[in-house]
């Protein structure tokens, strides 16, 4: 049995704005994992929760060619709020935060990886 192909880039949440929400890709790391209620583990954050809206899983997995998997989230409502608290997340389990820019996902160290160097799976 074969793999699927991976996600067309244009495909990726994130990539095409969508009004009212913001998308947003974490790292995984290994306290989290990537399974079945990541985003729950994920997000209990010590941090004031945002003022309204939610947040959701994407079900697409991005991994860099060095191995480096992120998870696709959006979240709508207090989009400041909802910001600072996946951050706020990702730091407390030692991950990272990223968002398309073009054909690029940009990391909150200001790091750019090429998507198309990336393995792009729904989860």
């Amino acid at each position: 049995m074969t793999a699927p192909p991976p996600l067309a880039v244009a495909d990726l949440p994130g990539f095409s704005p969508v009004e009212g929400r913001e998308h947003r890709y974490v790292e995984v790391t290994p306290e989290v994992g990537s399974g079945r209620g990541w985003l729950a583990r994920f997000l209990q954050a010590d941090a004031p929760l945002p003022g309204g809206g939610g947040c959701v899983e994407e079900g697409v997995l991005l991994r860099t060619s060095e191995g480096v998997a992120f998870l696709g989230l959006s979240y709508r409502g207090d989009i400041p709020g909802w910001r600072r608290y996946v951050a706020a997340a990702a730091q407390q389990w030692g991950g990272r935060v990223a968002r398309i820019d073009g054909v690029e996902l940009v990391d909150d160290q200001g790091r750019r990886i090429a998507l198309d160097d990336c393995d792009r799976r729904r989860t």
